[in-house]
């Protein structure tokens, strides 16, 4: 069944979307964080204006943490993904070299977002 799946993959065509499937799911994983990162922000303005939340900011720090954690190591099984095969299509590097260049960038900005919502 294993060689049956890297049967699969060895075309130009079913590698890309091998490669789109799992960068898909890590924008729309980055999408949903970023949604939790504005909860973390709100929450963080409104502890300080009325009651004590800690418990919450918590639970949405460790969650999203964690959701990072898994995207950084999901990004880099893309990498190594593209790594292993887009070496011999020019066409299929650039492609997975252009998609990846820009995951790279929303992960950073996550990062910077994570960091600034708890600087609120």
């Amino acid at each position: 069944a294993e060689r049956a799946q890297e049967r699969e993959v060895s075309t130009p065509g079913a590698l890309r979307s091998e490669f789109d499937a799992r960068a898909t799911g890590l924008s729309q994983d980055i999408t949903r964080i970023i949604g939790k990162l504005g909860r973390l922000g709100d929450i963080t303005r409104s502890s300080r204006l009325c009651d004590d939340r800690g418990s919450e900011i918590h639970e949405y720090t460790v969650s999203v943490k964690g959701d990072m954690k898994d995207l950084g190591d999901r990004f880099r099984e893309l990498q190594e993904f593209h790594a292993s095969h887009a070496a011999n299509n020019p066409q299929l590097r650039a492609h997975h070299q252009t998609v990846i260049s820009n995951i790279g960038s929303q992960l950073v900005g996550v990062r910077d977002s994570f960091e600034q919502a708890l600087k609120n």
